[in-house]
């Protein structure tokens, strides 16, 4: 005889019945199953003439079915085996998010959160943690968002940071294979004793070389022992005033066309705060030759970007002189009445193999000479068209920078030129009226000798005054 009642739950819809259990004093020679007239529900059967009947597709109800086993001797026995086919039945897992916490900051490491305690009568396969409301206690405020954190793990243990003093309170919700399902709360109060402030980290002093521009402060390594609610850049009065900030990035500060200082302040949820300065010092490339604006006679509306690099190449060919060079756009734009495009380039050397070909002379296809500003430039013979009253400085053009301007007022040159030859005119009459009074007017020769008689005539009056003085002497 064999069991005759079985007992089974969808979604199992399959089961195997087991006749082997029949005995006989003689022999067992064979098996025969069917189903009993009094079940109407649609079943497949197979292995009706063995020992073992496989069923399936079964339904919800009750199925009855008969067994008969015929020994050696052609004896026979019947017995009946009733299968109770039940609705599925699952118990929803239990969820256990561990005791309540109590932590001061500041932490030393994350808080864990348990929830290994769960319990399920299948198998628990997913475990959820959402932070569900918090009250700081610092501000009295209640917050109670739509799940403002939430994880979906695999594993019953969390780890959460960030902390601020205040109540937590955190929800696991377990789910099973059958994604039955089941919460538990768990509390964490977070305390604090004494606020330490902040320590700001603006990145420490950078150096950058142009012609790259653009630079991002970074902020991050600040650090608090609680958390860092905001960050604020601002420039140093004595910085240099170059450069602005592209972004709102909070704890980076993102500039662009730099030569400046920042200072990174920030504060605390408490309100105690800190900074740091970080100096950015720019300089220009060390192998960077010249920086270059060139106007290019094409409308800035069809100017594409195929043509932009056909030109910058043709450019570096033309550069190469002694050494090779690597031109590196800047900017692109355009003339605001013309709409042509200037484009401002930087020359700088590079270590490649030069070339065989040697360049003679480089010229802009449009002449980008600006004449002073007292004239035009010819696009074809590249000089400068004088306004009227004005022309070129001659000396400049032929030992100067040997370029066409229009530096000189024709009327300031005519009264210069005057003034040159008047002051020329005064000089040289000046001269030849010197020389002429040297001239005329000769000097007196002096002699040595004189005549015989007046030689005489002195030595006798000599003598005749020395006789009197004697004569006075005397008396």
């Amino acid at each position: 005889m064999l069991n005759q009642k079985f007992v089974i739950y969808l979604p199992q819809n399959e089961v195997t019945l087991n006749g082997n259990l029949s005995t006989d004093d003689k022999g067992i020679k064979s098996w025969e199953w069917k189903k009993s007239p009094d079940t109407d529900k649609a079943v497949d059967m197979e292995g009706t003439n063995g020992p073992y009947l496989h069923l399936s597709q079964l339904e919800v109800g009750v199925y009855k079915f008969i067994l008969k086993v015929t020994d050696t001797a052609d004896q026979t026995s019947t017995t009946e085996v009733h299968l109770f086919v039940k609705p599925e039945s699952n118990t929803p897992p239990v969820a256990n998010a561990g005791t309540d916490k109590k932590v001061t900051l500041p932490l030393q490491g994350s808080v864990i959160l348990n929830g290994t305690a769960s319990k399920d009568n299948i198998k628990i396969t997913q475990w959820k943690w959402e932070q569900i409301s918090v009250i700081f206690y610092e501000f009295f405020v209640v917050v109670d968002q739509n799940l403002p954190f939430s994880w979906v793990l695999i594993l019953p243990i969390a780890e959460v940071t960030g902390f601020i003093p205040g109540f937590y309170q955190f929800m696991l919700t377990v789910y099973d294979e059958k994604n039955a399902h089941s919460s538990a709360t768990v509390n964490v109060t977070v305390i604090q004793t004494e606020n330490i402030p902040p320590r700001a980290n603006a990145g420490g002093d950078k150096t950058i070389y142009l012609p790259c521009d653009v630079i991002v402060m970074n902020g991050s390594l600040s650090s608090d022992d609680v958390s860092i609610v905001k960050y604020q850049w601002t420039r140093d009065p004595a910085s240099l005033a170059a450069g602005y900030r592209l972004r709102n990035l909070e704890y980076r500060y993102r500039l662009r066309n730099l030569e400046n200082c920042n200072v990174n302040h920030l504060s605390d949820v408490q309100g105690a705060s800190s900074s740091d300065t970080a100096s950015l010092i720019v300089k220009p490339s060390k192998d960077v030759i010249d920086e270059i604006e060139i106007v290019v006679n094409a409308d800035i509306k069809s100017f594409t970007q195929e043509q932009e690099d056909t030109l910058l190449r043709q450019l570096e060919i033309l550069l190469h002189e002694a050494e090779p060079v690597k031109v590196n756009l800047i900017k692109l734009d355009s003339e605001r009445h013309t709409r042509r495009v200037v484009l401002v380039f930087t020359v700088e050397r590079t270590s490649s193999l030069s070339a065989d070909v040697q360049v003679l002379s480089v010229d802009t296809v449009v002449c980008q000479n600006k004449c002073s500003g007292h004239g035009i430039c010819d696009p074809y013979t590249k000089h400068c068209v004088c306004e009227a009253f004005w022309m070129q400085d001659i000396f400049r053009y032929n030992f100067g920078d040997k370029e066409s301007n229009c530096d000189w007022s024709i009327l300031y040159v005519i009264i210069v030129s005057f003034t040159i030859v008047v002051a020329l005119a005064g000089v040289l009459w000046s001269v030849a009226c010197c020389f002429s009074r040297m001239r005329f007017s000769k000097p007196k020769k002096r002699h040595r000798y004189t005549l015989l008689n007046d030689f005489n005539d002195r030595r006798e009056k000599e003598k005749n005054v020395f006789l009197m003085v004697k004569l006075k002497k005397a008396v």
